[in-house]
């Protein structure tokens, strides 16, 4: 039975071995490798291609092809070093050179992270279809004429963090839309950037463009933005959040916004030209518009040149608005002789005290506002008329008030009566005390 048991367990090992075996990554070592459905695949060491001969085609969806620092060349005219045709491909660490193309996608969302694609004949990267993410590539010398380091004609994809570097063209447009090109360096030899034909809305992000020679042809069109930081804070130094951050143009319909956080900063995408086939025009000149309820508002304009930083100052010279909301004014009182006083302060950026003043003497103080509303006690308030003052303090020393009037009527006892006549006159003397 033991025996039995034991020959169980041992085909169960076998058959995970083999599962293991058959998901495991799959090592490529020569060249026009066809991928043949598995998840990840490596390269443990060059490929050298022969003349006319391409290197690897990827055409089995949701791969990943790792060259780990290996290098795939020399396929020469009319090859391709890594040929992508299934959709959710990722390409990476791989070093490319001396194909026509390095790298070509003609599927949806290739992503295409950390490569070294160089001296290719044509194109170092070129995508015909949608949704590619182009991540940290090292792109040059991809120089004879008319070639290029990143050929897009598909739309909607993002290129980020990249380095394109003596390529003829840097990014070619071919004609291709909704590109977002983010945080990367384009130094070329003829343009930085080539839109063909009906390519529109095309960002170009915090991206250096070396040569700042581009070719827009017609019905096409470049926006230029860079990183903007603003920082909001009051007369005291200290951040302010929840600030709203307004900016426009006053020739060109551009407006945007944005609401500093906790830390007082906000951060922003602004514009600095568009161009298209008719040359640039240029978003300099913003005015700002910086305001939150509590604080003066703060008008301004700025030019700017690429990333930068603006500090701005709100100033809170507004007065707390102090409200007493019992006993109403006017109010005669016949009961007591120390008056309960309710009150309430609106004040956006918090009160440092607030004090009760009768007939213009200070009598109470509280210098620990925890609350908008509060109470105070008057101490004994003799008969008669009586000016009721709150006053509150905030946190930059602006004051505001509120006065009440009020009569105190307390009735008092007569505890005793004396008299004294003479032949012309009689005295009568009253003794009171408090009821």
């Amino acid at each position: 039975m033991l025996n039995k048991k034991i020959f169980i367990l041992l085909i169960c090992i076998l058959f995970l071995l083999d599962v293991l075996i058959v998901l495991g990554d799959t090592t490529i070592s020569a060249c026009n490798y066809d991928t043949t459905g598995v998840d990840t695949y490596l390269l443990s060491s060059d490929l050298t291609c022969s003349a006319g001969v391409n290197g690897i085609l990827i055409d089995e969806a949701g791969a990943t092809l790792d060259c780990q620092g290996h290098t795939i060349k020399d396929g020469g005219a009319g090859t391709t070093g890594i040929y992508v045709t299934a959709n959710d491909i990722t390409i990476q660490n791989c070093y490319i050179t001396n194909f026509d193309d390095g790298i070509q996608s003609d599927a949806l969302r290739t992503n295409i992270i950390e490569n070294k694609i160089y001296s290719n004949l044509v194109r170092g990267i070129y995508v015909t279809s949608n949704s590619g993410f182009i991540y940290k590539n090292d792109i040059y010398d991809q120089s004879g004429s008319s070639d290029s380091g990143i050929h897009l004609s598909g739309d909607n994809n993002k290129i980020y963090n990249n380095s394109l570097i003596n390529n003829d063209i840097g990014i070619n447009l071919f004609p291709s839309s909704n590109n977002n090109i983010t945080d990367t360096y384009i130094s070329s030899i003829t343009n930085d950037i080539k839109a063909q034909t009906s390519s529109i809305n095309n960002l170009i992000i915090n991206t250096t463009l070396a040569k700042d020679s581009n070719s827009i042809l017609t019905n096409s069109e470049i926006l230029r933005l860079w990183k903007g930081v603003f920082r909001v804070v009051n007369s005291s130094g200290g951040s302010v959040s929840g600030v709203n951050v307004t900016l426009w143009n006053s020739s060109i319909p551009v407006e945007v916004s944005v609401i500093t956080g906790s830390d007082g900063y906000g951060h922003i995408n602004l514009t600095k030209y568009k161009e298209t086939s008719g040359g640039k025009q240029n978003y300099t000149n913003y005015n700002v518009s910086v305001w939150k309820i509590g604080f003066n508002d703060t008008n301004t304009s700025f030019n700017f040149d690429d990333n930068f930083e603006q500090t701005f100052t709100l100033v809170d010279d507004i007065d707390p608005v102090v409200s007493i909301t019992s006993p109403a004014d006017l109010t005669e009182n016949k009961t007591a002789r120390q008056i309960s006083i309710d009150y309430s302060a609106t004040e956006a950026n918090g009160l440092s005290s607030c004090s009760l003043l009768a007939n213009g003497t200070q009598q109470k103080i509280n210098n620990s506002m925890t609350s908008l509303t509060s109470n105070f006690v008057t101490s004994t308030l003799y008969n008669g008329d009586h000016n009721i003052t709150v006053r509150c303090t905030d946190t930059f020393s602006n004051i505001g008030e509120n006065q009440i009037k009020i009569s105190v009527n307390y009735p008092l006892n007569v505890t005793g009566i004396s008299t004294s006549a003479d032949a012309s006159s009689a005295v009568v003397s009253f003794i009171t005390t408090e009821k």
